[in-house]
């Protein structure tokens, strides 16, 4: 099968990657909602996708991707964050202008530019998000983790209300929100960076430098690790 692969089919199947990533459900409507499209359009592109041969559907409506589908979904995804990684680390690009600015990238690199890279940048088993750049074993290298690191901070906080972690990284759907990810930028929150964090309602209330209030989704797309029990005072403004 010979498949003519668009940025719109690109778009999907790394957007299919990113919520399998996540641990969600692939649906429809989980598909419309991260990338922008009405669940007509989305239905749309999704049954032109499985006559290429990319993708099914279960009796549970659920997409499923076909392995032709998912080495796609994966060689895209590996060659976005090596993208990412050469900007950020050998250009010098602040992280979420290198993440605007390798968007296509991967359309255009073959396996032999991903191998000069990774000896480029000295052999990085993450993006410039923390996210584990996957199946490097194709290109002759060690692997990556499979799993995202840490816990979905949603989680991190379920049984205690709040706690004081570290930021592990940040998957694809907080990144594509740019207006969250710039308020977690400007209030220092970031991979590597210690916050605080409590339950504030269904919603996740965040303190780095400043505070951020994330609504549930985004909050279960940032991935922490759990450093000890929140200070009395981390709520003080």
């Amino acid at each position: 099968m010979t498949t003519q692969v668009t940025a719109t089919v690109a778009n999907y199947l790394r957007t299919i990657f990113d919520l399998e990533e996540d641990r969600v459900e692939v649906r429809r409507a989980r598909i419309a909602e991260r990338t922008g499209n009405s669940k007509a359009s989305v239905a749309q592109m999704l049954r032109r996708m499985r006559d290429q041969g990319l993708l099914d559907f279960t009796d549970e409506r659920l997409v499923v991707p076909t392995k032709a589908g998912r080495d796609l979904g994966v060689a895209l995804t590996r060659r976005h964050r090596l993208a990412e990684r050469m900007l950020v680390d050998v250009v010098g690009l602040p992280r979420l202008q290198a993440h605007r600015v390798a968007s296509g990238w991967e359309l255009s690199m073959d396996k032999a530019t991903e191998t000069q890279l990774m000896h480029l940048l000295r052999y990085p088993t993450t993006d410039a998000w923390g996210n584990p750049i996957p199946a490097l074993w194709q290109l002759g290298f060690h692997d990556s983790p499979i799993l995202l690191p840490g816990l979905p901070l949603s989680e991190a906080i379920r049984d205690t209300g709040s706690a004081r972690l570290s930021v592990q990284a940040f998957s694809e759907h907080v990144l594509n929100d740019e207006s969250a990810i710039t308020r977690l930028l400007e209030a220092g929150i970031e991979p590597g960076a210690t916050i605080v964090a409590r339950k504030q309602g269904a919603a996740v209330s965040v303190s780095g430098d400043e505070s951020v209030d994330l609504p549930p989704q985004l909050a279960a797309s940032i991935r922490v690790t759990l450093l000890g029990a929140a200070d009395a005072d981390a709520y003080t403004h």
